[in-house]
């Protein structure tokens, strides 16, 4: 009897961890622009969520740098590696990797409904009978299926899931695949993924559900750690139709060699605890359901404003370890760019590397050089230098278009790509004509 009223209070808070968990690396991967917005929708639902303008920000129009004018404002970004997908919406973005599939004519027919169908968030909202609803749909239904699964194949991994633990679980699945983790942790991690037993996730979990769950604790502990890489919303991050406004997240600036590093709390409002719900839990006015209502929701609002306070050191600790490894970018040039991967700073900063890849994905850096986008300063090794340097695919690319650009100002013939080879090679960086060839292309690409 005592087994199974324990196993009652677990499931009774088994919205509200799972809630909590959802809402942490949603609140983690939106950019500002986004969670401004996600923050609002929040605390019309949530009335301990109390939310105060605040009057050090600017009017919120004025906060917001256009994604054109931003890329104006900084040719080198023009050319660098991705970044152009930073102005594709999600719909753009998965329609563009169905084009190089070999499909045939009905299975892509579907896909591109499917892909139409999804919320911003990546997920898909309706059934397989609320999207092919019509007579003449639904002769497209035996597709249906194998469209779904193409689609969740694409990046971002999940899309098209028809909630988070679905899209989670696809994810996991495709770790698995790829050998990145044993059949026993996926095994644990699709049995964690669900509703009923989400909420035992948490640091002090004892061994009696450990062994009810059939679960070893070394095994669990690495399922966690896994489920806290999966993107419960696969979609965010990606901009919609309209013109794209970013805020940038982190400011770099260099005064003398010194780099100032900062996180620019751009919200235009500070997010707290509503003090009248709290001192009516001291009241004896106030009955037993009403209480329980009021701390039900204090406990969501203070998960938000304990997430909020995680984004703000992550986003801190990633712009110091930028600023480090970046040093030579932000103090003598753009050129100077080094090879640096999203490991490289997961490892610095003991984050998962997918996190760093989800907030790379969807922040800004405010610089001397414009805002510029975190991806921007990620580039790999293309070479090393005859003095053992490692040498990144940017520079290399951006020391080309110099060499380019050069020569058409002062009205020369262009140069082969052997002798941008030769004159590169003297400058101590060992690259091929084939490499040159390659970077060339997409330098012209770029500025098409």
């Amino acid at each position: 009897m005592t087994e199974k009223l324990s196993n009652s209070l677990q499931l009774l808070q088994t919205q509200t961890l799972n809630q909590n968990l959802i809402q942490a690396l949603t609140i983690l991967t939106l950019p500002t622009y986004d969670l401004e917005s996600y923050l609002e929708k929040e605390s019309e639902s949530n009335p301990l969520i109390k939310i105060t303008p605040r009057s050090d920000i600017r009017d919120r129009e004025e906060r917001y740098v256009s994604s054109q004018s931003s890329k104006k404002s900084d040719s080198y970004l023009s050319f660098l590696e991705n970044t152009a997908c930073y102005e594709k919406s999600l719909y753009d973005t998965l329609n563009e990797q169905l084009g190089f599939l070999k499909l045939d004519d009905n299975t892509r027919f579907v896909c591109k409904i499917i892909i139409s169908s999804l919320d911003n968030t990546g997920l898909c909202p309706y059934s397989k009978d609320e999207i092919l609803n019509t007579d003449e749909l639904k002769k497209f239904i035996p597709f249906y299926d194998k469209a779904l699964d193409i689609v969740k194949d694409l990046e971002p991994l999940g899309c098209g899931s028809s909630g988070p633990f679905e899209a989670m679980a696809y994810q996991a699945k495709n770790l698995l695949k790829d050998g990145k983790i044993s059949e026993q942790t996926f095994d644990c991690v699709s049995k964690l993924l669900n509703d009923q037993y989400f909420s035992i996730i948490n640091e002090n979990i004892s061994k009696t559900t450990l062994r009810a769950l059939d679960i070893s604790e070394d095994n669990y502990l690495k399922s966690v750690d896994v489920i806290k890489t999966l993107s419960p919303y696969p979609g965010f991050g990606y901009t919609n139709e309209q013109t794209k406004y970013i805020i940038p997240e982190l400011s770099i600036k260099n005064n003398n060699g010194t780099l100032s590093i900062n996180t620019t709390n751009s919200l235009p409002f500070d997010v707290t605890l509503d003090e009248e719900y709290i001192n009516l839990l001291k009241s004896d006015e106030c009955d037993k359901k009403t209480k329980a209502y009021i701390r039900e929701n204090k406990k969501k609002a203070e998960n938000i404003i304990a997430s909020l306070a995680e984004r703000e050191n992550t986003l801190l600790a990633l712009g110091k370890t930028l600023a480090i490894k970046q040093y030579d970018y932000f103090t003598k040039g753009k050129e100077f760019i080094r090879s640096l991967t999203l490991k490289d700073v997961a490892d610095e900063i003991n984050r998962d590397e997918s996190t760093i890849s989800r907030i790379a994905s969807s922040k800004y850096i405010d610089t001397d050089y414009g805002i510029i986008p975190v991806k921007a300063l990620f580039s790999h090794r293309a070479t090393t230098s005859s003095s053992g340097e490692d040498i990144s695919r940017d520079r290399i690319k951006y020391l080309i278009k110099d060499i380019i650009d050069k020569r058409k100002k002062d009205g020369l013939k262009k140069l082969s790509d052997e002798k941008i080879s030769a004159l590169l090679n003297e400058q101590g960086i060992n690259i091929s004509r084939r490499t040159v060839n390659k970077y060339r292309s997409e330098i012209e690409r770029s500025e098409v």
